[in-house]
């Protein structure tokens, strides 16, 4: 009888964890980049061509400015998400996904909680939360499923559990590269390590290694050859395999991206990722369990790579969570089978299970009622636009996407967007002139010629433009002003 228990306890605690999660993530279409996307994705699937060369600004399609659209797949599925179901289908999208990459997680750690199964999905349900929390109607959601799918696929091998999984790391490299080829390098780093820090037999104090056979070794050299092959497999070749590594070395984008930033320690998020980053390196201080190198290094690298970029805790906790839970079930703290499953535990995960089902369904309902939130952009100056027809709108670097996914169509193209790989090398150092009107940032202005602007009421930039009396307003809102230049 206690085993029935367990069993169905263990299922509602899985069911609230997902549901929590998956509550968390539902949101209105918000996201800057979404709409860009989008627009993307129907380019691909009405053309039947992956660009090559910018299609959305002026000034890029006038000199031809190069364009590796590393999501490209993303966009088509994003597309084909709204094509389906509208606004209401983006909403869906980072919720399936999200859901099976917890599906995935839960899979890598489910032999090892079988007995401390609370304990361990409270570590499961805090890196959904995590992952939650950065959901959105974007590519990376790709890669949160194939980095979880990386993750377990390497520790069947490890174990000497479904070895003959690992031959599906080729075939997720090359979905990798199509979906996001910016964090695509991931899979290769994986096999590295797991390759590197296995080679030999090491035990000093805690730290300890068993080496791998040599026919596992050659196996995983083999599959990381095959995976580097199978990621040629892309619209532009080798370009998309040093397109990560060239990305981060751009410190222009990486400033001016707010994810790509470093933490900061002195604010609230900052905070936040400091104790996320803490929790595994505590855990495996106080457990009983012998630490592998690996696992050092895991945690080390993912915990560098946040620190450069706070976009990267999702995978820093996605790749610690196992690391985690190894070694929480054999801390100093905890016994085996300590968390006993009663029929008082029973009956209160069912009564969180209906909790967890009534807010994620009204959540899901309000957000499809009202499933895009229009606040930050500038709808209202839309119609006013597709009357003047500017042919060289210089507008707000947010607002870049939302004026794509709206007058694309109309033959109406903007100056920037959220694409600043584009754009880092060419204008957005231009842009960032005007943006913060820095000296010389006129001479900037004129160079490009620009007979409309699209800017937020507030700014320096409108006030300083109608005081030299050669624009006029077209339309103006508590947020947006669209001018137009006199002659």
């Amino acid at each position: 009888m206690e085993k029935k228990f367990k069993i169905d306890t263990f299922k509602l605690f899985l069911i609230a964890c997902f549901l929590f999660s998956l509550f968390i993530a539902t949101d209105p279409v918000w996201d800057n980049d979404a709409w860009w996307h989008i627009e993307t994705g129907k380019y691909i699937v009405e053309n039947k061509i992956v660009p090559k060369t910018d299609i959305f600004s002026f000034y890029g399609i006038e000199n031809n400015f190069k364009w590796i659209a590393h999501e490209w797949l993303s966009d088509v599925v994003l597309y084909g998400f709204y094509y389906i179901g509208g606004f209401q289908g983006l909403v869906l999208y980072p919720i399936v996904l999200l859901f099976f990459t917890m599906f995935v997680l839960y899979l890598t750690i489910k032999e090892k909680i079988n007995d401390n199964f609370i304990i361990g999905f409270i570590c499961f349900y805090f890196t959904g939360l995590i992952l939650a929390v950065f959901s959105a109607t974007r590519p990376h959601m790709f890669s949160f499923l194939l980095f979880a799918l990386t993750i377990y696929i390497l520790q069947q091998f490890q174990e000497d559990k479904n070895t003959k999984l690992v031959w599906f790391l080729p075939l997720l490299s090359m979905l990798w590269v199509n979906f996001h080829g910016g964090s695509s390098a991931l899979l290769f780093v994986m096999i590295v390590f797991t390759i590197i820090f296995n080679l030999i037999s090491l035990k000093i104090g805690r730290l300890e290694t068993i080496r791998f056979p040599f026919s596992k070794i050659k196996t995983l050299f083999y599959v990381f050859l095959a995976s580097i092959g199978a990621a040629l497999i892309n619209p532009y070749g080798y370009e998309m395999l040093i397109y990560p590594f060239h990305n981060m070395a751009d410190s222009l984008m990486l400033s001016s991206i707010i994810e790509w930033q470093s933490p900061d320690f002195h604010t609230p998020e900052g905070i936040i990722v400091f104790v996320i980053l803490s929790i595994p390196v505590v855990i495996s201080l106080i457990s009983n369990k012998k630490l592998s190198v690996y696992e050092l290094v895991i945690m080390g690298a993912f915990a560098f790579l946040t620190l450069k970029s706070i976009r990267q805790v999702t995978y820093y906790a996605m790749a610690t969570l196992p690391i985690s839970i190894n070694h929480l079930l054999k801390s100093k703290f905890l016994e085996e089978g300590q968390f006993k499953v009663t029929k008082f535990n029973s009956i209160l995960n069912t009564t969180f299970v209906i909790f967890a089902i009534c807010l994620f369904t009204f959540n899901l309902y309000s957000t499809f009622k009202e499933p895009v939130n229009l606040e930050d952009y500038p709808y209202n100056a839309i119609p006013v636009i597709e009357e003047y027809q500017p042919k060289r709108l210089f507008n707000h670097y947010n607002w870049g996407g939302f004026l794509i996914f709206n007058l694309n169509e109309e033959g109406i193209h903007n100056f920037i967007d959220g694409r600043a790989d584009i754009f880092s090398p060419t204008i957005l150092k231009d842009y960032s002139k005007i943006h913060n009107m820095s000296t010389n940032w006129e001479d900037s202005f004129e160079k490009f010629n620009f007979d409309s602007v699209l800017f937020p009421s507030n700014s320096l930039l409108i006030r300083h433009l109608l005081n030299t009396g050669e624009w006029e307003v077209k339309h103006t809102d508590d947020l947006s002003t669209f001018l137009i230049r006199k002659n």
